[in-house]
């Protein structure tokens, strides 16, 4: 049975170069931006909104990229297992977390909410994927109760992976859309490092999609 070293190498680390160079410059670029505005390392309470977010993304890149790929049935469990800690542990909440406080300083007075195409898309986004942790819960600890049997249950994580690879390049639109709409990111990194992150998210984007297994999808041949 393999050790969750040995996965997170194969999969995360040695086999996963280019998405991980492109997540872990965004965080990066994210962080030099937030800390720009510190004031002996006091971070405004807005600039907490990006930089959860971003380290939410990339937590929940990593729960992707446990999953490319599992074959035997070992590494499938342990891959299943880490997927849920990675997204329930540290995915999931930063990025709620990120987003309520946004929420929370639009609804002070004289704010309102939705004044930009980045904060509408990023409401649905995290309605979305709340409810994507639900349907992928509810075919593991409910499949009696939603679906009747095992392989019912089973027939239905085609589409989980389907909804949640395009959640994350929602999700990675949404952060394109937010450094270039809203003139936070450019008032304190500038236009290089909107530029240069951009372009980090696009060789995100392709490396993770380059290691999709499209026959876990029903198409082509495993």
């Amino acid at each position: 049975m393999p050790t969750i070293g040995e996965l997170l190498w194969h999969n995360n680390i040695s086999g996963a170069r280019l998405a991980q160079m492109g997540a872990a410059s965004v965080v990066a670029s994210v962080c030099v931006a937030v800390f720009y505005v510190s004031e002996n390392w006091h971070i405004p309470t807005f600039a907490w909104h990006p930089l959860l977010v971003t380290l939410g993304l990339f937590f929940l890149v990593q729960s992707i990229l446990i999953l490319q790929p599992t074959r035997a049935q070992a590494e499938k469990k342990l891959g299943l297992q880490w997927h849920q800690i990675l997204i329930l542990c540290a995915g999931l909440p930063m990025m709620t977390m990120g987003a309520w406080i946004i929420w929370h300083l639009h609804s002070l007075p004289g704010q309102k909410h939705f004044i930009s195409w980045h904060g509408l898309l990023g409401f649905c986004i995290i309605m979305l994927l709340w409810l994507q942790v639900l349907f992928g819960a509810s075919t593991l600890y409910w499949k009696n109760v939603f679906y009747g049997t095992e392989s019912r249950a089973k027939a239905m994580w085609k589409y989980h992976r389907m909804s949640g690879y395009t959640l994350c390049a929602l999700l990675l639109v949404e952060l394109v859309l937010a450094f270039w709409e809203v003139q936070w990111m450019k008032k304190t990194g500038g236009l290089p490092l909107v530029a240069f992150t951009t372009a980090m998210v696009v060789v995100t984007s392709y490396g993770i999609a380059n290691r999709v297994d499209l026959s876990k999808w029903g198409f082509g041949s495993p």
